[in-house]
């Protein structure tokens, strides 16, 4: 069952969409047989792409480029594909199910580590055989990577290793039992919570990486949920077999106000725009919050079937399954969508006391602060002159989701983020 769901989920048959784009091929796979080389694709911000192939054939190689696919250098030639990425600074994580030299010799993964700047890849460490359950792996905003250690809690639960520039640090005790492969993603939010998709077994959550709740949302039901990520405005979206969101740090589930019945991969670019894939809904982009989405983009013409989809803050990339990698620049993002980004900093969030303010760009000579319940309830509002301001820890003293909403001088509203108070 669970190679038949990989391969279901894996393969992405996209229609032609309406509006026009231009896509070029940038890299040609070498691919024999569809059904065990899949390419995959991963780019980094400023565009440094790596590729590769998920496979139990030898020679495969996993190469990167830094000029847009004009010149490849070989990290690899006989790696197995089957993750990778890159973090805030630009550093390579990358993890083979079968490697005959370095690290492993069996089919024990391996994960390898490659500094930015640097184009050779070493490799750091044993990790346990997941097969081709890929979604064990997490690169959070403090650029962590999460990986499954080899060791178990003292509850004899799985638990997640932290590495940061290549190095092992902190373990972190997960929701599941010793040999679980239920685990279907994961995300940290930028309150600090962890929250885990499941293989028929909803959602689970946790504000400190230590006491986890469950949550089998009616909404979600018993279907498998693959695909996690959160919007500018903290909501978190969910792809697989729908399109759910939540508007609480993953609490409550719903549909997405856009309605697809398949999301084989959902994804966030650098100007803060959504992305969701369907094989029957097509592409869908929101640069709203996913407040409203649109259909974009005509795929390649032989670039249907898609294997991986990846965002920069750039491009869209395509890794078909007519062994061609696409690229394709993002749709472009209004002056006024883009002003609104990112114009307050909110910190420490989570916080379980005051929460300081800090203008970035000043829209207006004035600006103003209200602060609200999950409920809906304005608890404090203020009139702001200069960069900075602090709410106090008796504005919000009780734990749990607030919305922080920021307006300019005129109540136009300019951020709005999710703060998490914790006890």
């Amino acid at each position: 069952m669970r190679k038949i769901l990989f391969i279901l989920l894996g393969v992405i048959m996209l229609p032609n969409m309406s509006q026009g784009q231009t896509w070029t091929a940038i890299y040609d796979y070498p691919i024999q047989d569809l059904v065990w080389d899949q390419p995959r694709v991963a780019v980094s911000a400023d565009d440094k792409i790596v590729v590769g192939i998920e496979t139990i054939r030898i020679n495969r190689p996993l190469e990167l480029t830094t000029d847009g696919g004009q010149n490849w250098t070989t990290l690899d030639a006989d790696f197995q594909y089957k993750y990778a990425g890159f973090d805030g600074a630009g550093n390579l994580y990358a993890v083979s199910m079968k490697k005959n030299s370095g690290v492993s010799t069996n089919y024990t993964d391996s994960l390898h580590y490659m500094a930015a700047g640097q184009t050779t890849l070493q490799a750091i460490a044993d990790l346990p055989n997941n097969g081709f359950n890929l979604a064990l792996y997490h690169i959070d905003g403090d650029e962590n990577l999460y990986t499954l250690s080899t060791n178990l809690s003292s509850n004899l639960k799985n638990q997640w290793l932290l590495y940061k520039n290549g190095v092992p640090g902190a373990e972190i005790e997960t929701p599941f039992n010793a040999g679980s492969s239920s685990q279907r993603s994961m995300l940290k939010t930028s309150t600090g919570r962890y929250v885990v998709s499941t293989f028929n077994d909803g959602v689970k959550w946790s504000d400190d990486g230590q006491t986890w709740n469950d949550n089998q949302d009616s909404y979600l039901g018993n279907s498998t949920w693959l695909h996690l990520v959160e919007a500018d405005n903290g909501d978190l979206f969910m792809g697989g077999a729908g399109f759910a969101q939540s508007t609480d740090g993953g609490n409550n589930w719903s549909g997405a106000s856009q309605s697809i019945n398949l999301v084989g991969f959902v994804e966030k670019a650098g100007n803060g725009m959504l992305f969701a894939i369907s094989p029957f809904g097509g592409a869908w982009q929101s640069s709203d919050n996913g407040a409203t989405w649109v259909e974009i983009t005509a795929l390649p013409a032989s670039g249907a079937d898609m294997y991986d989809f990846a965002v920069s803050d750039n491009f869209m990339y395509i890794a078909a399954k007519d062994s061609t990698l696409y690229r394709a620049a993002l749709p472009a993002v209004s002056a006024v969508e883009e002003a609104t980004r990112h114009t307050v900093r909110v910190y420490p969030n989570p916080s379980s006391h005051a929460v300081h303010l800090t203008l970035k760009q000043s829209p207006s000579s004035n600006w103003q602060v209200q602060l609200i319940g999950i409920n809906g309830q304005l608890l404090h509002q203020a009139k702001v002159v200069g960069p900075t301001y602090t709410l106090a820890d008796r504005l919000f003293p009780d734990s749990g989701m607030y919305l922080l909403s920021i307006q300019d001088g005129e109540g136009h509203t300019i951020q709005q983020t999710k703060i998490m108070k914790l006890k």
